[in-house]
């Protein structure tokens, strides 16, 4: 009885680690045959004088459907941290673009009903730093396309003005939920192994005390 109570905790933690690695597999092999939104970001100086040369950048911010199927109800947002957006237009789409709005001095979001697989859209935006923005911080941005199907996101790391709350905007909520189930699986696993090679360690230490009297 004794035995099968101190082998309990790692079984339940086994039983929970992969239940946890099966819902990630599960989500994971979803994601084989659906729609993908590849991401890119262009950056260019800005055709005025040198002085507003420093003081602003040209983003082209390019999504393409490269996936296997169409994505639907699909959202763009592109963000600046350390910058406000002063232009922004879209030179090419094969796709009906639902809305293009700013959110906010920073932040500007485009709505897609749908995008075929091949479907591509560009966005230009002009932004011009902040004046609290030092150096060339204000070239910094965050991209991310959310989608029925899924997400894609691509951010300059390096940013030290994106903050918390930009970053879950550009992150959905099931990427979250992805990474930190992954997280608790393996967290699950160690604890299991390591309860099973603690209770190995004291058993043999118990035996040789044995031995030895």
């Amino acid at each position: 009885m004794a035995d099968f109570k101190s082998s309990l905790f790692p079984i339940i933690t086994f039983v929970i680690g992969s239940g946890l690695l099966l819902f990630v597999l599960n989500n994971m092999a979803a994601e084989i045959n659906q729609p993908h939104i590849y991401l890119q970001v262009n950056s260019f100086g800005a055709n005025n004088s040198q002085q507003q040369q420093q003081q602003q950048t040209k983003f082209q911010t390019i999504a393409i459907n490269d996936g296997r199927s169409t994505a639907t109800n699909i959202r763009l947002t592109l963000i600046y941290p350390s910058a406000n957006i002063i232009n922004y237009s879209i030179p090419f789409h094969n796709e009906n673009i639902t809305s293009l709005n700013l959110e906010g001095p920073t932040s500007l979001i485009a709505d897609i009903d749908r995008f075929s697989k091949g479907a591509t859209v560009i966005i230009n935006t002009t932004v011009m730093k902040k004046d609290a923005a030092a150096g060339s911080s204000y070239k910094h941005y965050a991209v991310s396309a959310t989608f029925d199907q899924g997400t894609n996101t691509i951010f300059n790391l390096s940013s030290p003005n994106l903050r918390v709350e930009d970053i879950e905007k550009v992150i959905p909520l099931n990427l979250r939920l992805l990474i930190v189930a992954t997280f608790l699986a393996l967290v699950c696993f160690l604890m299991g192994l390591f309860y099973k090679r603690m209770k190995h360690l004291n058993s043999k230490s118990t035996n040789q005390n044995l031995f030895l009297i």
